[in-house]
């Protein structure tokens, strides 16, 4: 698999990032959260064998089953984003995007699904 077969996905989490999440730090915080990983997946592509990016594969490794190819792991580790972008929109819902008590709850899902 190519770098070119994987672009797509990123930049649909960054379009994603910047047209469906309405939140103050959400946004930037999707954005960029998108881009270290897609810039940890290219430069793990690019640099895979040099010796001075072993350890950084050996801890990224240990996350996956040792039998598994760094293509299968990089695989596994962009199917699984869906489930760390959740939980950063989760943790700043509850810090640094916390909606104040008196505005309406669903005000964000009724924007989004009004026709």
């Amino acid at each position: 698999m190519s770098i070119a077969d994987v672009v797509p996905f990123y930049i649909a989490w960054v379009i994603c990032g910047f047209l469906m999440i309405e939140r103050n730090m959400g946004r930037s915080a999707m954005v960029i959260l998108t881009l270290a990983v897609c810039y940890f997946e290219v430069s793990a592509r690019t640099y895979f064998g040099q010796t001075d990016y072993t350890e950084y594969y050996k801890v990224f490794a240990q996350m996956f089953p040792s039998s598994w190819t760094l293509g299968e792991s990089l695989k596994m580790f962009r199917s699984c984003f869906v489930f760390v972008v959740m939980l950063l929109i989760f943790v700043l819902d509850l810090t640094l995007d916390r909606k104040s008590q008196d505005k309406d709850p669903l005000l964000i899902m009724n924007s989004v699904l009004a026709v």
